[in-house]
């Protein structure tokens, strides 16, 4: 995302829309900011309820200046940190520790690319509450998200 491209018109209607569902605007790891123009606008999309995410965290530019920068509201770990976390020790150590800075700076963690039951039980261990994933479901559209709900909450009750 540009900051530019949050142009008033933009703004308008990420607040209108905002009204009918919890908006969330994620931040790629390739997205250029121009720091101060971005800043204030996040902070008027802010002001009205819009979070922020930090999508691939550990990738291209969302790394921890970002993090500090821009004081996000929802931090992504990437999935390529969680993918062999169950055989791989330094990505067990690097979880854990983006775990302690989600932690200590009270963003809301999500960690993407969960694709097997052994990742999602170390991640859990690991104190991780939100999760995205093949494990669970592959992108959908909208309207059959409704059918799933009651099967994910199965689902999770039986991995507890």
């Amino acid at each position: 995302i540009y900051s530019v491209s949050l142009s008033p018109h933009v703004i308008e209607r990420l607040l209108v829309l905002n009204k009918l569902a919890k908006v969330v605007i994620e931040i790629l790891e390739d997205d250029v900011i121009i720091s101060e123009c971005f800043i204030y606008k996040m902070l008027e999309l802010r002001l009205n309820g819009i979070q922020f995410a930090i999508d691939d965290f550990g990738c291209g530019f969302n790394n921890t200046e970002r993090l500090d920068k821009y004081k996000f509201d929802i931090l992504k770990i990437d999935k390529k940190f969680i993918s062999a976390i169950d055989n791989n020790i330094s990505k067990y150590n690097l979880v854990k520790n983006i775990v302690s800075l989600s932690d200590a700076n009270n963003f809301k963690l999500i960690a993407e690319g969960v694709e097997k039951k052994e990742e999602f039980e170390i991640l859990r261990r690991l104190g991780v509450k939100y999760f995205q994933g093949f494990l669970f479901y592959k992108a959908m559209p909208l309207n059959k998200v409704d059918e799933i709900i009651f099967q994910m909450k199965d689902f999770v009750s039986e991995m507890s």
